[in-house]
């Protein structure tokens, strides 16, 4: 199967840059969203403290999309098959960065520990 490496890569932009959108919104109805913000959310917005990517600027990814490059990661080293050993190796990779560690910081601990690879 041929598959166009533009249309992938339209994915996983749109992917990332809807999870950026979406993480000043987590958690949110849409009354909460539009009260908080003053309409629907459009642009890249800085999450606020009482969500998960409170220590996120606006427009980065959170740890959703950083969890599936990484599963895309390992199924490409592992000729695009879904197996224990694949996820694993995904998970545990995933699991060792420094900046999924500010998801379980007070809402004051934010802190620049480096980007993803």
């Amino acid at each position: 199967m041929h598959v166009d490496q533009n249309k992938i890569l339209g994915c996983l932009v749109g992917a990332a840059a809807a999870d950026a959108m979406g993480a000043a919104t987590e958690v949110r109805t849409q009354q909460q969203i539009k009260d908080y913000f003053g309409g629907w959310v459009t642009t890249f917005q800085k999450p606020p403290a009482d969500t998960f990517g409170r220590c996120n600027e606006a427009g980065m990814c959170t740890d959703d999309f950083i969890q599936a490059k990484y599963i895309m990661d390992a199924l490409l080293r592992h000729q695009r098959q879904v197996s224990d050993e694949a996820m694993r190796e995904a998970f545990s990779a995933v699991a060792g960065l420094p900046v999924l560690r500010q998801l379980y910081r007070p809402d004051d601990a934010c802190g620049n520990e480096g980007n993803i690879q």
